[in-house]
């Protein structure tokens, strides 16, 4: 039997990881004082989170969320959507932190998306550059 599963992510709070969700334009839910709780299936339905991403957003088969643990965000899905969020979703979330972080800093970045899927950010590119090389 499936079962919910947890993956951490290496963000500092919920005001960082909403801005990236921002950034991504991803649809979100947010807890509210009385708290928020996946739908789920049978292996997550109930499971607190303090953000809330809907099925198919993202390609995903149920909704998933992620809550506060500890100095990470820890990611609350089905075993269904693991490895799809572990390998395609997340990275394009931390890209986003990253970049937000760099550039913050005063850094430039460039999001760049090869033939073949594969997302890279530039870091240090000047205006005009077109893909970061």
């Amino acid at each position: 039997m499936s079962r919910y599963v947890h993956l951490d992510l290496p963000v500092e709070d919920r005001a960082e990881l909403t801005r990236a969700l921002d950034a991504l334009g991803v649809p979100y839910t947010t807890a509210d004082a009385e708290g928020l709780l996946l739908d789920g299936s049978l292996e997550c339905a109930g499971e607190p989170v303090d953000v809330r991403i809907a099925p198919e957003v993202f390609g995903t088969i149920q909704d998933w969320g992620l809550r506060r643990a500890d100095r990470t965000i820890e990611v609350v899905c089905g075993d269904t959507d693991r490895r799809h969020l572990a390998q395609t979703v997340l990275p394009r979330i931390l890209a986003q932190v990253t970049a937000a972080r760099l550039e913050a800093a005063g850094h430039r970045t460039l999001h760049v998306v090869d033939a073949d899927g594969t997302h890279r950010l530039v870091v240090g590119v000047t205006p005009g550059d077109d893909d970061g090389a």
